[in-house]
């Protein structure tokens, strides 16, 4: 089976920024740039009773519909974005239907199980091993270095210069915006799967990072404001941090006003067409602030 064009702008991704998770900007469905997001959070009924852990959250309505924009679309680029939608559904409590299992089939996809789910299928499966590490051959750091180290620094151990690196990526990014934003959102995530890791040496020795990165995360999403794909992201990691009361109410309504009719969100500000990315983010965000008591599962799976 010849590879889509679906399969080389979702390469062409990973080489050129984002890691594993921005490969989810595959299209799921297009959106007018001058599509009326919802002027206000409203809640929804469910369609088939099942589980709404937020369902007395001001932003119920905006979760239901972001799910089902996630859930209708099987596009061949984001099966990372359905691995952090199997996270939400841990972590929060929603539908089985939200398991990986249902929500993604591969069907001759023979390229996303090699160069996707080889590298990164411990998002969703705790025996996975690691084939190979990710290529990337993009310009700057290479971002995919910093998050597969962590994702199995207690299968291989990370290699001897790899704290190094992660601060030299972190201090050559920071403050500089653009697609810097992402490689410090990353060194985020890095630190943070060392910690659910338990690969104590490492996380030990970058620990001190942890509050100069939340700082970061709340700087990004100040400088781009709250209505865009890197502050979703970043809105979604002070969560994960520990930091969601970093998070303002004023955040918390753009990101519900910048839904769009179809129920995904776009990269930046409300324009052009609705991505998984964004999406998933968006939600994961309004999903922490609707579920406050939810308890704390690791986004590594056990």
């Amino acid at each position: 089976m010849e590879r889509s064009a679906s399969r080389i702008a979702a390469v062409s991704i990973i080489a050129t920024s984002l890691l594993l998770i921005t490969v989810c900007y595959g299209e799921v469905g297009k959106v007018s740039a001058q599509a009326e997001p919802a002027a206000k959070p409203v809640p929804a009924a469910s369609e088939n009773d099942e589980p709404r852990p937020y369902a007395a959250s001001p932003y119920a309505g905006n979760i239901d519909r972001g799910l089902k924009f996630l859930r209708e679309g099987n596009n061949l680029s984001h099966w990372e974005c359905m691995a952090v939608l199997d996270f939400l559904r841990r972590k929060f409590g929603l539908s089985d239907r939200y398991n990986i299992k249902t929500t993604y089939t591969f069907n001759d996809q023979e390229w996303v199980m090699k160069e996707v789910v080889g590298p990164w299928g411990r998002m969703v499966d705790p025996a996975h091993k690691a084939t190979a590490p990710p290529p990337f051959d993009g310009d700057g750091p290479d971002i995919n270095y910093l998050t597969f180290n962590a994702l199995y620094c207690d299968q291989n151990g990370p290699p001897s210069e790899y704290a190094q690196r992660l601060r030299q990526m972190h201090d050559g990014c920071r403050e500089k915006g653009g697609v810097n934003d992402y490689i410090v959102t990353h060194v985020a995530i890095a630190v943070e799967w060392l910690g659910e890791n338990k690969c104590l040496d490492l996380s030990e020795s970058v620990k001190d990072l942890r509050p100069i990165l939340a700082d970061e995360m709340a700087e990004i999403i100040n400088r781009n404001g709250p209505d865009c794909d890197i502050s979703y992201e970043s809105m979604a990691l002070l969560s994960y941090m520990g930091q969601r009361k970093r998070i303002t109410g004023e955040w918390l309504d753009a990101v519900a006003g910048a839904q769009q009719v179809n129920g995904g969100w776009t990269e930046l500000h409300k324009t052009g067409q609705s991505f998984p990315h964004p999406t998933i983010f968006a939600l994961w965000t309004l999903l922490e602030a609707s579920v406050p008591d939810a308890p704390k599962v690791g986004w590594i799976p056990r």
